[in-house]
């Protein structure tokens, strides 16, 4: 009786052990192997695409390949990081305005990507159209064209750079509204690196399979084990 109940034990570790590892290798997958992960961020600075590569703990990829395609998947250059984990390309290297993904590939099953949306190229390529400036009325427009305050560029984007001269015209509103978007497009890749940033770290369904299954592979060989001692 003895040896028929610890051949049913070890026969339930072995089952275990088994079960524990299928489903820790389904919770893990390439980018999950060895618990690590890697990041890749880029912005648009001037006429320089600027990426930043790194692993978890502020560790920099270095020597990590970057891969830049366009929306169709087509490869528009190939490089690799420097010891600091950094990658940069000329805005000239892109052929037109659109989304523009920058994939790394760490080694190791490690690869992650980023992509630029078509309005942050079009808008660093100069191509992108204005928007139209609600900040000034359209008399109000008129009126300081005809006196030479305001630039007919002006007219048409609203930028700060675009007022020649008398800014009273405008009023504590209408600058502030002109700040706030001029502050939107500046900002608006930082806030989309934070929400990546967030969203990398969450725990997600795989890791909470691949934690059970390191548990039940821990609880499996401890029955077999267990057995084996009740054996000798």
């Amino acid at each position: 009786m003895k040896s028929v109940i610890g051949f049913t034990v070890g026969r339930h570790a072995v089952f275990g052990i088994v079960a524990g590892l299928v489903l820790c290798l389904l919770g893990m997958g390439p980018d999950r192997a060895h618990a690590h992960r890697v990041m890749v961020f880029a912005w648009i600075d001037g006429n320089t695409v600027l990426t930043q590569s790194k692993f978890p703990g502020d560790r920099p990829v270095s020597v990590g390949d970057i891969i830049v395609s366009d929306a169709d998947g087509k490869q528009l250059l190939k490089g690799t990081t420097d010891e600091q984990g950094l990658f940069s390309f000329g805005l000239e290297q892109i052929p037109a305005p659109g989304p523009v993904t920058i994939s790394l590939v760490a080694g190791m099953g490690h690869q992650a990507s980023w992509t630029l949306t078509e309005p942050e190229v079009a808008r660093a390529m100069g191509a992108e159209k204005p928007e139209p400036d609600d900040s000034l009325p359209v008399k109000e427009k008129a009126d300081a064209e005809s006196a030479g305050t305001v630039s007919p560029a002006a007219a048409a984007t609203g930028t700060p750079e675009s007022v020649v001269s008398s800014s009273s015209c405008l009023t504590e509103a209408q600058v502030e509204g002109i700040v706030e978007r001029s502050l939107e497009r500046k900002l608006s890749p930082a806030m989309n690196m934070l929400v990546t940033i967030q969203e990398s770290m969450a725990v997600g369904v795989d890791d909470v399979v691949a934690g059970i299954g390191y548990i039940l592979g821990l609880a499996g060989i401890a029955a077999y084990a267990y057995s084996r001692g009740r054996k000798g």
